[in-house]
């Protein structure tokens, strides 16, 4: 358990690094045989090596005492003294660090371990003078701690200070690696540096290296586990589980479990998980911060108080404490109080680099940008090499190019194009949004709502996870700070960005509400269940395959919600885990009323947990997963009820004879009905397709007729002819589905060629709420506006065409032009004018209408 430390300023001079590497190539011909002797270990002390390798730290400690009698050799002291500290027996490690220092007067190894001891036993002040005197015995000898477990040593020692890692790494690391290859150690350290810097790649790549050597070594199990955790989970979990199955003691590993069993709210778990930990190591300082987590999420303060003074109590200046406390309950959306955290983390060490790092995060998360951005540029200086704050300080050069749109305490960024074409609609949708859920959940900001737009999907990611990645999230709500991908992140396909921050905003609303205190299940059930509500055709709604998870084992217990969204089987599970979530928030609404839905809220934002506030107003937890079982089940059973939802079995290459004879025997099969209309609509029988489609269609009710009839019913009334019938189907399917746009630009084109412009500025609305980054949809919006005499939808359809490579310039200037004097926009209308003109001198009628601009304004056309 280390920590930087400030004095030492020795190390952090590039002329002590400069002269190192310059002691390092002279001695590069010394005398290996101590290295030798070193790397062939007895059978004693290989075995003792074992024992500390797989936990038995009691067992361990014996063997050392019994090598110690028999033997000079100083890791026999080495690992008698860390097993102390793993058992928590400070004092005693303190002891034996005493001894080892006075039998092992010159070994820097010595020192660095004793430097803990002390440390653990609140001695602060012999804690410094270990890196003094290792840094004198450094000075005076350098050729004596040429070894590879020295410089390792050193090396991590450079770090602490926050020297440049590149040298440490070239210096130190690397040439460890080299003097003695298959030292483990080589391998800890190179890929503890790689996490540290957040660059997972390198660090997979380090533990798998050390593993190809050490194939047993429950560490590099580990930190191959932390590497591929969020990129590879199956295999993650299998180095995890490596790791406990080598060394069912090891401390991290545990914690890390808990971690996870605390992000799914199974506080049950993470506290037996942490309690093993305790057992061991009563003393132990991250398991006791774990525990003052838990208290906190909980709503016990009292505790949470008393179990980090437990922490703190060995070692009173150890930032890792607060450090750890705070970025979990920053994970869990406490920024505030994560904030906090880190700011006494700093306290007790102002260079504590994963301090500035997170609370940079938070601040930025927050709201409070000046603030967060300056934290960037710091922790940039001192760590340079850190993926995380590199990513953010490139965003930042980006983000600092962006338009503002602000009214009513609502901050909106985006693209400067972006910004420009539907900026305004971004602005009162989240205007709108405020207005109501505000009012519905009778809650009010206390500051503003600040919304960033990314038109590019990497740059998205790296705002709000802090690295690349994250591709199956449109939008995320810190609380006051909401980001979100524009469109064009969204390549052919995307998602009605109205739906999206509307949904984002109420998460702003609720998080607000409960102080950010509120399970993952139950704001993203709120939000799914409000978008829902405005817009019927946008998210999450039953369909066949959310039918069979609904009356399967795929149906999560309300209590273990949480738990749905982080160990989801799949990305369909992760997707029906936001639909239970609106449907239990529906059953909550009409079992028991709005109101005690935000009596839950109130509670949760005073401390209590979620489990206590639902059984305050719903009866036990037990009561309400079996009621909403039971509501699911019977909403379930009544989708489409006169259907089977079994798969066929047919092939994809069946006949319409092949599907035809399954039909007789299952008429009423979902699956084989929709295949038979496709085969007939492929051959051109659209009679016959239209026949078993309206059967299909007419099984379900209105608001709920699965898309893929309602797309096929379009296909067969455009085969057939049938206008009106394809008109009204597209109609029906844009009310169950609101982001196709190959249905929005059929409807413009047949109310186009109907001259119902009134439909046609109606439905190009809509489709601009999906993507509002093409340029048809403003051709056709200017056209509806000029023929239904709409000036203010004219001229906004023409502004946004001028954003357009595609579009005639000249044209279009004039036509603004014509728009602004009718309006009297004198100005307007001649800067307009001349820049028609700009693009094609010879425009007479710009000429023309530019005479009639000047002699508005009183003077003489040239």
């Amino acid at each position: 358990m280390l920590c930087p430390n400030r004095f030492a300023n020795f190390y952090s001079s590039l002329f002590y690094l400069s002269w190192l590497t310059i002691a390092f190539l002279l001695i590069n011909q010394v005398d290996r045989q101590q290295t030798e002797l070193r790397s062939q270990e007895s059978v004693d002390i290989a075995s003792t090596y074992k024992l500390y390798d797989s936990g038995q730290y009691a067992k361990c400690i014996q063997a050392c005492d019994v090598g110690i009698e028999n033997a000079w050799r100083v890791d026999w002291r080495l690992l008698k003294i860390k097993s102390q500290i793993q058992l928590g027996k400070y004092k005693e490690a303190l002891e034996s660090s005493k001894q080892a220092l006075q039998r092992h007067t010159g070994d820097i190894r010595v020192r660095w371990v004793a430097r803990d001891a002390y440390r653990l036993n609140n001695d602060l002040k012999n804690a410094e003078l270990m890196i003094v005197q290792i840094d004198k015995l450094v000075k005076d000898s350098p050729w004596r701690y040429s070894d590879a477990e020295d410089r390792i040593v050193l090396g991590n020692m450079m770090l602490e200070v926050n020297a440049d890692a590149k040298k440490v790494l070239e210096l130190f690391f690397d040439t460890a690696k080299k003097v003695q290859p298959a030292l483990v150690d080589n391998y800890i350290v190179a890929a503890d540096l790689a996490l540290s810097k957040t660059d997972f790649g390198l660090a997979a790549k380090e533990a798998s290296d050390g593993l190809k050597r050490h194939a047993e070594n429950a560490e590099l199990h580990y930190r191959l586990a932390r590497a591929l955790w969020d990129s590879d989970r199956e295999k993650g979990v299998q180095a995890l589980t490596k790791t406990l199955t080598l060394n069912p003691n090891h401390f991290e590993a545990i914690l890390f479990q808990a971690d996870h069993a605390i992000d799914r709210e199974d506080y049950d778990a993470a506290k037996k998980l942490i309690r093993k930990v305790l057992q061991i190591n009563p003393r132990h300082q991250l398991a006791l911060a774990h525990e003052a987590i838990i208290a906190h999420l909980l709503g016990d303060y009292t505790a949470e108080k008393e179990f980090r003074e437990k922490a703190l109590a060995s070692w009173s200046k150890n930032p890792w404490v607060d450090f750890t406390i705070g970025r979990k309950l920053s994970q869990k959306y406490r920024f505030r109080e994560g904030a906090d955290y880190q700011k006494s983390s700093l306290k007790m060490n102002p260079d504590f680099v994963p301090s500035k790092i997170q609370l940079a995060q938070d601040l930025l998360r927050l709201g409070e940008d000046e603030q967060g951005w300056a934290l960037v540029s710091e922790a940039n200086q001192l760590d340079e090499y850190n993926v995380l704050m590199h990513n953010l300080q490139t965003l930042h050069d980006e983000i600092s190019s962006f338009s503002s749109l602000e009214k009513d305490g609502i901050i909106v960024r985006m693209s400067s194009q972006e910004a420009r074409l539907y900026g305004p609609d971004v602005l009162e949708l989240l205007l709108d949004a405020k207005q109501k859920l505000t009012a519905k959940y009778e809650y009010q900001f206390d500051r503003p709502v600040i919304v960033e737009i990314f038109p590019r999907q990497q740059d998205f990611a790296i705002r709000t996870f802090g690295m690349p990645g994250g591709a199956g999230f449109l939008g995320v709500c810190f609380g006051h700070l909401i980001t979100a991908n524009s469109p064009a992140s969204q390549t052919d396909t995307p998602t009605n960005w109205k739906s999206v921050l509307w949904h984002e905003f109420c998460h702003a609303v609720t998080l607000g509400k409960t102080k950010n205190r509120m399970p993952r299940w139950l704001s993203e059930g709120i939000s799914v269940y409000e978008e829902r509500l405005r817009n019927p055709g946008s998210g999450e709604k039953i369909s066949p395959t959310y039918r069979r998870m609904m009356l399967s084992e795929d149906l999560t217990p309300v209590s273990q919600l949480s738990a749905a969204f982080l160990q989801a089987k799949s990305s369909m599970h992760l997707q029906f885990a936001y639909f239970e979530s609106s449907l239990v928030i529906e059953y909550l609404i009409e079992k028991h009323g709005m109101e005690t839905l935000k009596k839950i809220l109130v509670d949760l934002g005073a401390g209590i947990s979620i489990n206590e506030a639902l059984q305050r107003y719903t009866g036990s937890l037990a009561e309400l997963d079996q009621a909403f079982k039971k509501y699911a089940t019977e909403l379930a059973n009544g989708y489409a009820s006169e259907l089977e939802f079994s798969d066929s079995g047919l092939p994809p290459t069946a006949t319409v004879s092949q599907i035809q004879t399954f039909l007789t025997k299952s008429p009423k099969n979902f699956a084989a009905n929709l295949q038979l209309a496709a085969v007939l609509i492929r051959k051109e029988s659209f009679g016959e397709a239209k026949s078993v489609l309206e059967t299909l269609a007419q099984k379900f009710d209105d608001k709920s007729v699965h898309p893929v009839i309602l797309d096929l019913l379009v296909a067969v009334y455009r085969g057939l002819k049938d206008e009106d019938s394809e008109l009204k189907t597209l109609e029906s399917y844009l009310a169950v589905g609101d982001d196709h746009l190959d249905a929005y630009r059929r409807l413009a084109e047949i109310y186009q060629g109907r001259a119902d412009w009134e439909k046609v500025r109606g439905i190009v609305e809509r489709m601009l709420a999906v993507n509002p980054l093409r340029v048809e949809p403003y051709r056709w919006l200017a056209t509806a506006g000029e023929n239904l005499q709409d000036e203010g939808v004219t001229s906004r359809a023409l502004e946004c065409l001028l954003e357009f490579e595609t579009t005639d310039l000249a044209q279009t200037h004039y036509r603004i032009a014509k728009i602004k004097l009718r309006q009297n926009q004198i100005s307007a209308a001649k800067r307009h004018v001349l820049l028609a003109l700009e693009e094609a001198p010879r425009f007479r009628d710009a000429l023309k209408l530019l005479i009639k601009i000047r002699a508005e304004e009183g003077g003489t056309a040239e």
